[in-house]
């Protein structure tokens, strides 16, 4: 009980102290989501969780695997960017997956590997 009393005090002698440290990280993180560095990581990140979710789920499976991505997102990218933002992310994400899969799929065509046999896995 005595622990409890003593952050009570401390709370009331430094409430300003934190309330600006508080300011100061929550404008750090807006700065940082605005930043280049900011949209690569949170893009990146995505695209990863997208690759896996897609990996990890049947097809028809939109709502799980959004939610997936969602859960595993960093707390603090869920904070700073909105779930609209974060749906607009994975939708280009997944525009981006599937031109590569094209891509390599033609590629295989091409060189006359069945894209869809697992016996070409090495």
């Amino acid at each position: 009980m005595e622990g409890i009393n003593s952050l009570i005090l401390f709370l009331q002698a430094h409430y300003l102290d934190l309330a600006a440290v508080v300011v100061f990280v929550l404008l750090g993180f807006l700065l940082w989501k605005n930043s280049p560095s900011g949209r690569l990581y949170v893009s990146s990140t995505i695209r990863e969780l997208v690759a896996v979710a897609e990996f990890e789920w049947m097809s028809k499976q939109g709502k799980t695997k959004f939610a997936q991505v969602y859960n595993r997102l960093p707390f603090i990218v869920r904070l700073v960017f909105s779930q609209k933002k974060i749906n607009d992310l994975v939708e280009v994400a997944l525009k981006e997956l599937r031109e590569e899969l094209d891509k390599v799929e033609q590629a295989c065509l091409a060189e006359g590997v069945d894209p869809d046999s697992d016996t070409n896995m090495t």
